[in-house]
């Protein structure tokens, strides 16, 4: 893992160096855990739920997704969603997640 965070910052000097390039930020947080998903693939098909729809929810949900822009002061922040830490702090949380399937019915990402 120490190959890659040097690598990533490594091109995020150079593109910083260029002026090109501004507010460049990763999501790579080094000590940071991280858990393995592996979906059921069968199930998911036949509950009609695209594994990148599984996938984006989770990621939205844990990792948050922007949704939005503010201005303050002369600052850009952007606007995330995503669960309250105390709903994605152990890997079990996922468990409790729902996915809407094509039909639009919430499933549970666990099967009971």
């Amino acid at each position: 893992m120490g190959k890659l965070v040097e690598l990533s910052e490594d091109v995020r000097a150079k593109l910083e160096a260029t002026g090109t390039v501004v507010d460049l930020d990763s999501d790579y947080k080094l000590g940071q855990p991280e858990i393995r998903v592996v979906p059921d693939r069968d199930r998911a098909a036949d509950l009609g739920i695209p594994i990148e729809d599984l996938a984006t929810a989770i990621n939205v949900l844990v990792g948050g997704a922007r949704v939005g822009k503010y201005s303050s002061g002369g600052r850009r922040l952007d606007v995330r969603a995503r669960l309250l830490a105390d709903q994605r702090a152990r890997p079990e949380d996922i468990t409790r997640l729902h996915v809407r399937s094509a039909s639009g019915k919430l499933i549970p990402s666990r099967r009971s």
